[in-house]
């Protein structure tokens, strides 16, 4: 799906261009709140400990255009970023497994499936809240697993032919409700539309959107509101 960009450096010439900047060069941790401006010439290093968007989210802009300029197949339409006319729900099953609620609430198992009964309650809650915004399922689960959430009114599932595709569709959603998933993040880090998570005990990371915070919701769905979400 994915093509080198003109400006990469790849092979002998990587390793020998990284040799020849390393002394003096310079390192930006994300997530440590503690960024540094970047040298005009050098060496930087970036990196991460831990998933996260923080230190980021001025650059959205650049990032958004170099993934579409790697794409082997670039989009005809230029994607429009969270301004669609739908909200969008990421369920991510297939390499995901089945846990205990209390093992998701505690965020103690990597790779932890959310309960399609959450998703159920979530999307009947923006349903009676925005009753004429339709809902797109987007998922690696069998039609037969989603059968229950597919069956709920103004909800239909949504399958790109790539997975690339995939996430530029829910990266266009005007509200996105996301999996325990960091496709779902980039979605979200992509789209910066208001989106909506499960409250889990782990500390929250930083919010991948900018225009509204993230919104955490276990059973009480009731803090799903018109101006919570701040949907326009």
């Amino acid at each position: 799906m994915f093509r080198a960009h003109p400006d990469e450096v790849g092979g002998p010439m990587k390793a020998l261009r990284l040799a020849s900047l390393w002394p003096g060069h310079t390192r930006i941790q994300l997530g440590t709140r503690q960024l540094v401006s970047a040298p005009r010439a050098g060496l930087t290093i970036v990196q991460a400990t831990e998933f996260s968007f923080e230190g980021l989210h001025q650059h959205r802009g650049m990032i958004r255009e170099r993934l579409l300029e790697i794409l082997t197949n670039p989009p005809v339409v230029r994607p429009n970023w969270g301004s669609g006319d739908y909200a969008a729900v990421h369920i991510r099953l297939g390499d995901f497994v089945q846990v205990q609620p209390e093992q998701i609430m505690t965020g103690t198992v990597p790779n932890m499936r959310i309960s399609l009964a959450w998703y159920d309650r979530v999307i009947r809650r923006v349903r009676s809240v925005f009753p004429d915004l339709p809902i797109h399922i987007f998922s690696d689960g069998r039609e037969d697993e989603l059968a229950d959430i597919l069956a709920l009114e103004g909800v239909r599932l949504r399958r790109e032919p790539t997975d690339i595709g995939d996430l530029l569709a829910l990266a266009q959603a005007k509200l996105l409700i996301g999996s325990n998933s960091t496709f779902s993040r980039w979605a979200a880090f992509l789209g910066d539309m208001p989106s909506i998570w499960l409250k889990t005990k782990m500390p929250p990371e930083q919010p991948t959107s900018d225009r509204t915070a993230i919104h955490y919701v276990a059973d009480d769905c009731d803090v799903i509101t018109r101006e919570s979400v701040a949907v326009t």
